[in-house]
């Protein structure tokens, strides 16, 4: 995924063996991030480098096609 390339790990994770999942971002249909909010951190330093990366990707939207 492109945003990966914008992350670097903050030493401070590094140091202290922090790692896991931040879950970040509220896509709107055109693929672009229109709000960032932490739901579910894991150290503050790895948080702010996954929403500053985040801001900087634009998605490929899903397709909602309504099954009846």
């Amino acid at each position: 995924m492109q945003y990966k390339k914008l992350i670097q790990y903050p030493e401070g994770a590094k140091n202290n063996g922090i790692q896991g999942t931040v879950i970040i971002a509220e896509i709107d249909a055109k693929g672009n991030v229109i709000n960032t909010k932490i739901l579910e951190g894991i150290y503050p330093d790895c948080d702010e480098v996954a929403v500053n990366a985040i801001k900087q990707v634009k998605f490929n939207p899903a397709i909602e096609i309504n099954y009846q």
